[in-house]
């Protein structure tokens, strides 16, 4: 990976990577589903700079795609699921009913 590819991906990894460890520590479903949708637009913009990269091979083109995707579905899963959480237990307050902390 050339020097520019790799300098463009550290700086979408680096603010991807403390998205996640911010989602980590968040102490409610909500932050959390939050942090998780920061980190899927972290992850988009990445895969649309590294797109339209005039100058850059398609070996590096490649790679830096498959490590965006990496970033891009677990964010994508954990925004489903911390949202689906979120979701319920809004739900759950809202109609005065209890749901079981397991």
């Amino acid at each position: 990976m050339t020097e520019p590819v790799s300098f463009g991906c550290q700086m979408f990894v680096l603010a991807a990577a403390l998205l996640f460890v911010a989602m980590a520590i968040a102490t409610t479903e909500a932050l959390r589903a939050l942090v998780s949708l920061m980190a899927l637009a972290v992850s988009f913009l990445w895969i649309v700079r590294i797109w339209t990269w005039k100058s850059i091979s398609n070996g590096d083109r490649y790679t830096a795609l498959a490590l965006a995707l990496i970033f891009f579905v677990a964010a994508l899963l954990s925004v489903f699921a911390h949202g689906r959480v979120w979701l319920r237990d809004r739900e759950a307050l809202s109609t005065g009913s209890r749901t079981s902390g397991l």
